[in-house]
């Protein structure tokens, strides 16, 4: 009969969240993995790292599942149990107490604490500089985190600068490609963006990917090529209906207006669906449609969708 020693079915129950984590089912995942923390607390004692690595697991399920207060704990837990080892020159327990730390940032920024974010950010950047050097793999994570709070904080130079360092330790660094793509979209620097969008599609076939693509293409005047894009990503997501308000005002734009009126008219059925007829989001594809028809010389059926407009 074989023997399963506890401390390797607390790594066996681990691995099973991390996996059901990566599945997209962290509820599923919360019992192996506490219960996993519980035997490795009990085996090998409440302050070794193997406990940190969980709780750090359990801080991440904790945030996807909203349940802030409880990711909080686990995350300054681990922190606390890190800091044992503080003394300790074993890179792969730096790395763990920079992740900590990282982990910790991530958290504020998702509650709206920006300032401590960065400030974790910065102490988790500072250590990893310090103690790993300034290329180490692990800053590309960090940099990119410290990216979303400067964009959320309006810092755009400064996401910028964190980005493209992202870049320069990691350059298949596929987040970092992804935020500079979208903050360039933001700038309206659309020739700048349009590389790294690119790069970001020889990894991934995400539709949200190719609409940020076709998005700078159509931006740069690209017309053909954007809306190409857009039918793709939208034959994947067919429900995203910003993606049809583009497809309308592309097709507007290379003169097709039956199709251009019949995508505005999928965003408009799409938008009402999701949130009813009165919401403030119908009014920009009652304002396009309205546009369209007026220029069609359907004066009558415009105005009555512009008066409409206006009043949401």
């Amino acid at each position: 009969m074989v023997t399963v020693y506890p401390v390797d079915q607390a790594f066996a129950l681990h691995a099973g969240a991390v996996f059901l984590h990566s599945d997209g089912r962290p509820a599923d995942a919360l019992e192996p993995c506490r219960t996993a923390l519980a035997i490795l607390e009990r085996e090998c004692g409440a302050t070794h790292p193997d406990v940190a690595r969980v709780l750090l697991t359990l801080g991440s399920l904790y945030e996807e599942l909203a349940m802030h207060a409880d990711a909080e704990a686990a995350l300054r837990q681990a922190d606390d149990v890190l800091e044992h080892y503080a003394r300790e020159r074993d890179p792969s327990l730096i790395r763990l107490r920079v992740q900590a730390r990282s982990r910790r940032a991530g958290l504020s920024r998702a509650t709206g604490a920006l300032e401590r974010a960065e400030l974790s950010y910065l102490q988790a950047i500072e250590l990893a500089d310090r103690e790993l050097g300034h290329h180490d793999d692990v800053l590309a994570s960090v940099l990119d985190g410290l990216g979303l709070v400067y964009v959320e904080a309006g810092r755009l130079t400064d996401a910028e600068r964190v980005w493209r360092r992202a870049l320069g330790i990691a350059p298949d660094d596929v987040d970092a490609q992804r935020h500079l793509a979208a903050l360039e979209l933001r700038r309206g620097r659309f020739e700048v963006g349009i590389p790294h969008a690119r790069r970001v599609l020889d990894h991934t076939a995400e539709a949200a990917d190719m609409a940020v693509l076709a998005a700078l293409l159509e931006g740069a005047g690209r017309t053909v090529e954007a809306e190409a894009l857009f039918l793709q990503a939208v034959s994947r997501q067919p429900d995203q209906a910003c993606w049809w308000d583009r497809l309308g005002g592309l097709a507007a734009a290379l003169g097709d207006s039956s199709e251009a009126e019949h995508r505005f008219r999928q965003a408009l059925l799409l938008k009402e669906r999701e949130h009813g007829p009165d919401h403030p989001e119908v009014a920009a594809t009652l304002q396009y449609l309205g546009v369209l028809l007026a220029g069609l010389g359907r004066v009558d059926e415009a105005v009555v969708l512009l008066y409409r407009a206006h009043d949401l």
